[in-house]
């Protein structure tokens, strides 16, 4: 990762925004170790209207964004190779 990670967290959020994401609307972001600039990059390929199943394609199929109450099993998201 470049930088810190309060500046990782910023840019994150700004791409968010950028997307028309609201970041409430998810879970905390935990990151693997080293993978914070893949990360940062498959957002900023991500066209304005995204959705956080685009973020997040294996996104447990019965999560709601914004409805918390519906994530009730932990994501684990599929390990790839970047």
């Amino acid at each position: 990762m470049s930088g810190s990670r309060s500046d990782f967290v910023q840019q994150i959020h700004a791409e968010y925004e950028r997307i028309g994401l609201r970041a409430h609307d998810h879970p905390a972001l935990v990151t693997q170790v080293g993978a914070e600039d893949a990360f940062l990059a498959r957002l900023r390929a991500l066209p304005p209207g995204s959705t956080w199943r685009d973020v997040f394609p294996d996104m447990p199929l019965h999560w709601v964004p914004g409805r918390p109450e519906t994530w009730t099993t932990r994501y684990r998201p599929a390990l790839r190779r970047v």
